[in-house]
């Protein structure tokens, strides 16, 4: 069975910002307090977003699917660890 990261899960979430203005993916959005850990699986290039960055990104994500995809990742999650 084919283990599906998170940042995999999120790659079915609509970007809805404009790509010329967009300096942090999508993934990289959520992470201040675990800067070092994760800089050693993304690139954070400009750092982590700001308060007002994160904000207006999380306000423009689709819920419902948010909701959708991550119920999906965590079953996934689940199914993987179960069968260890």
């Amino acid at each position: 069975m084919k283990k599906i990261s998170l940042s995999e899960a999120l790659g079915g979430i609509e970007d809805t910002r404009r790509e010329q203005s967009v300096m942090y993916p999508l993934i990289e959005i959520f992470g201040k307090s675990k800067k070092k850990w994760l800089k050693k699986f993304m690139r954070l290039e400009y750092g982590i977003p700001d308060a007002c960055t994160l904000r207006n990104v999380i306000k423009e994500i689709d819920a419902k699917k948010l909701h959708e995809i991550f119920a999906e990742w965590m079953k996934e999650i689940a199914r993987v660890f179960c069968m260890q």
